[in-house]
């Protein structure tokens, strides 16, 4: 026991003896963590105003990117209306020059009423983009389309009744412009006929000139030669000079 005690005694010496080495190492220990204390917490005030700020920016942040997503949302879809509305074009065309014709009433054919109608419900760009007849205005326009042609019909009888009647009603002056026609036509049928036989008579007439014009230069030139065959007969020196012309004359005259 004594040992024991003994053996205690000792160490509760070396025991103070290293507390009294390592006290001002604590001391200061315990100083730094006090100090640490103080700046852990400015840290932490730091801390938190920055997520709080953070926070703040990031909402306004958010609304933007739900703003921005809203909007190529947006434009998306504007790129389909815009690529649904360039395949449902040609269609829309088709029917508004359609009720532009039929405003003003420059009727068009019922062939091509008919194609429209056809065209309608199945018409198609390219031959690889979707078809329109599942729109309700390309249905509404299918189901309009009996109800045109039945305006056309009434308005193509309207308009022969008025020409019909407009036809019966100028008649007269329709006969008796035909009739001066017809007048004026043989009027100058026989002008021409007889300009025709003027022009034959005045064409035989210069034929016979021209005939009498060449038998009358032939006698002529065979006489000539004549007169110079007797002129060459006359061989002897009593031949003169004027012997030779009379026989010149003579010829010319012949």
């Amino acid at each position: 026991m004594e040992k024991l005690e003994a053996r205690i005694r000792n160490h509760d010496r070396e025991i103070e003896k290293m507390c009294n080495f390592h006290y001002q190492g604590f001391v200061d220990s315990i100083t730094e963590l006090l100090k640490v204390r103080g700046e852990a917490q400015k840290l932490k005030n730091q801390v938190t105003d920055t997520n709080r700020k953070l926070q703040n920016e990031g909402k306004e942040l958010i609304l933007a990117m739900e703003e921005l997503r809203q909007c190529r949302l947006q434009q998306r879809n504007i790129s389909a209306t815009v690529d649904k509305l360039t395949l449902c074009l040609p269609v829309l065309e088709m029917y508004s020059k359609l009720r532009e014709q039929m405003k003003s009433k420059r009727q068009p054919e019922f062939g091509d009423v008919s194609k429209a109608a056809q065209a309608f419900p199945k018409r198609r760009i390219h031959g690889r983009q979707p078809e329109v007849s599942h729109y309700r205005f390309c249905k509404v326009m299918v189901d309009n389309i009996p109800l045109l042609r039945e305006e056309i019909k009434e308005l193509s009888m309207s308009d022969l009744k008025d020409f019909l009647e407009s036809i019966r009603k100028h008649s007269d002056k329709i006969g008796e412009t035909r009739h001066e026609a017809g007048r004026e036509e043989g009027m100058e049928d026989e002008e021409g006929m007889e300009d025709e036989e003027g022009m034959e008579d005045e064409e035989g007439m210069e034929d016979e000139r021209g005939m009498g014009d060449e038998e009358g230069m032939e006698d002529g030139n065979r006489m000539g030669i004549r007169g110079d065959e007797g002129w060459e007969g006359h061989g002897d020196e009593e031949g003169t000079g004027d012997e030779k012309r009379m026989g010149n004359e003579e010829g010319m005259r012949g």
